[in-house]
């Protein structure tokens, strides 16, 4: 199918432009919560033994680290493995894999976007951001977070789209929050 396709864009599109296939994109899971750090073989033999759901033998996987986990660093770890597209999308459907003698351990997507934290903006990082002073992430006001006395949550981001697209969205959590409107639209996760 995609030589077929490829072909008639060649012929109608002429010696003007070259036509390429691209190679499929092979997307990271995060597994968090393990008890033990797994070496990378003993990691994708657990998982293809017993997550067979998800896994079988000739799912395409590899192991890109292992390390601890950031919340709790001395009682667990998280890895994040490349799949390919199929054993992605049974994973992230299950939501819980089985590691060793973990079971249920948690299931995410491992791609998340650049974040600012000077404006908490997605796409960027703060040594790339246009605005000088710093927004606060937990109450949309021009300080830094660690500055913050406010009782109340109020997300940066949605107040902006909310005002400047007319968009009637909740706006009382913080710029982090991974239920945001403004977070999953830039995200493609609406």
């Amino acid at each position: 199918m995609t030589s077929k396709f490829q072909h008639i864009l060649n012929t109608n599109l002429g010696d003007k432009y070259d036509v390429k296939s691209i190679s499929s994109l092979h997307p990271r899971i995060k597994i968090a919560y393990m008890c033990e750090k797994f070496d990378d073989d003993t990691l994708l033999d657990y998982l293809k033994q017993q997550n067979k759901s998800c896994f079988t033998e000739n799912s395409a996987s590899k192991i890109i680290y292992v390390k601890p986990y950031l919340k709790n660093s001395k009682l667990f770890f998280q890895a994040v493995v490349q799949v390919d597209a199929n054993t992605y999308h049974k994973a992230m459907k299950l939501g819980k894999l089985t590691v060793g003698f973990d079971f249920d351990c948690p299931v995410y997507c491992a791609v998340e976007p650049r974040r600012c934290f000077n404006c908490w903006g997605l796409h960027h990082l703060s040594n790339q951001c246009s605005k000088k002073d710093p927004t606060c992430p937990k109450c949309a006001s021009n300080h830094d977070v660690k500055d913050c006395n406010s009782a109340s949550l109020k997300c940066v981001n949605c107040v902006n789209l909310k005002s400047n697209h007319n968009i009637n969205i909740s706006v009382d959590h913080v710029a982090w929050d991974k239920e945001c409107h403004f977070y999953k639209r830039g995200t493609d996760k609406i």
